[in-house]
């Protein structure tokens, strides 16, 4: 079902492969932690589940590596901030459960005086981090694409978008950006591990108050962030390559 172009590498397999060398020189224990590129029938088993065809971002990122290692996913251990990533099988499994949920409970109406329902048809999940499923919204209209965190209330997306990515490839370029040149990912910087090398991004909490929605900066209820840890020892990231 996947329509990707062939002819050329875009913006996200340009983004990963930026991630990739960065991984490489500075944290090569995390490059253990990212799969090879997803088989493309694997990519069509997923959107045949789905009965939905991924969007063409999604596809790229997905044949630059096709989800996270179940190790590090176990550890939390993402080279995303806010983002663990999941393989294409993963993302079909995922859909359909939070859909069966969202049936379950009748969950697709909003409720009087929310802007959201609790889940849409038409979000799919490419990521997830604990509770929260980081979707991309694939609902028709300009904001088509965005990505954005359903916490599993309503309210996921505000009407303007704020607080959410236009695409997962202008996500991706941010995550490159931000490991050569420095700076954050809507509040999260890089740093690595004290005793290894292996990246682990944080929240500036004392920065601007986090949005709840997306991955940009983020939320005012910060319950379900389980894996800020205060005891975690950490050291910055280093900037662009040796």
């Amino acid at each position: 079902m996947s329509t990707a172009q062939e002819s050329g590498p875009g913006t996200v397999t340009r983004s990963w492969a930026r991630i990739d060398v960065w991984l490489a020189a500075h944290a090569p224990e995390s490059v253990s932690s990212l799969k090879g590129p997803a088989d493309p029938a694997g990519i069509a088993e997923a959107e045949w589940a789905m009965t939905l065809q991924l969007p063409a971002d999604l596809v790229e990122s997905l044949r630059c590596h096709n989800g996270a290692t179940e190790d590090a996913l176990a550890r939390g251990a993402s080279v995303l901030p806010g983002a663990d990533l999941l393989s294409a099988s993963e993302i079909a499994r995922t859909r359909r459960m939070v859909m069966e949920n969202a049936k379950l409970f009748d969950a697709f109406e909003q409720n009087e005086g929310e802007d959201e329902p609790y889940w849409h048809s038409l979000w799919i999940p490419w990521a997830n981090r604990e509770h929260p499923h980081q979707v991309v919204d694939m609902r028709p209209g300009p904001q088509q694409g965005r990505l954005g965190s359903a916490w599993g209330r309503p309210g996921n997306f505000s009407p303007g978008g704020d607080g959410c990515w236009s695409s997962l490839a202008a996500y991706l370029e941010a995550v490159a950006d931000a490991l050569y040149s420095g700076g954050d990912v809507g509040g999260w910087r890089a740093h690595l591990e004290a005793d290894k090398d292996e990246l682990a991004w944080e929240l500036e909490l004392d920065s601007e108050p986090l949005a709840e929605v997306g991955l940009g900066p983020g939320a005012d209820n910060l319950d379900h962030l389980d894996h800020l840890d205060s005891f975690r020892q950490l050291r910055p990231a280093p900037i662009g390559l040796p």
